[in-house]
């Protein structure tokens, strides 16, 4: 099963952060799963849910890995200069290397600091091994997919 596209050299902080999690918790809709919180949003209209392991990584103080996995999406985010509750942009004019990559099983994917893309995340709280905030973001597509992802209603609340 594959769950990410070929790399990118533009993304190997992202491959880091999936490598990395070796988090055993799970989030999603189903009560038989141990839960480390939430993580849902609408993408394109339709109600998403993460259903598997929830990664959460800070790799350095001022930045943070979010990987969430359903049988629809996989959500990456590298999210920096995170040090305190705020919105962070994750668009094209954002921080360099602050996006969020989304990928399916066959292989489409988009990001959202291509041109053209736009996006914010707003951590409300940041506390040692807990995250809470939300997410919006549009994601144009990488080559080989088509069509501008649109992700609204983004809410997160993550032990980690």
């Amino acid at each position: 099963m594959r769950l990410l596209p070929r790399p990118r050299p533009y993304l190997l902080g992202l491959s880091f952060v999936l490598a990395c999690n070796n988090n055993s918790s799970t989030t999603g809709t189903n009560s038989s799963f141990v839960t480390n919180g939430t993580f849902t949003a609408t993408v394109n209209g339709t109600s998403w849910s993460a259903v598997g392991p929830v990664g959460v990584r800070r790799p350095v103080a001022n930045a943070f890995g979010i990987t969430a996995i359903s049988t629809t999406y996989t959500m990456s985010f590298a999210i920096n200069g995170v040090t305190a509750a705020g919105t962070f942009n994750v668009g094209a004019s954002g921080l360099q290397g602050s996006q969020v990559l989304v990928s399916t099983l066959t292989n489409a994917s988009w990001v959202s600091n291509n041109a053209g893309g736009t996006g914010t995340v707003t951590f409300t709280t940041v506390a040692p091994n807990h995250i809470v905030g939300t997410f919006v973001f549009d994601a144009p597509p990488l080559p080989g997919t088509t069509g501008t992802l649109h992700v609204t209603n983004g809410v997160f609340n993550l032990t980690y």
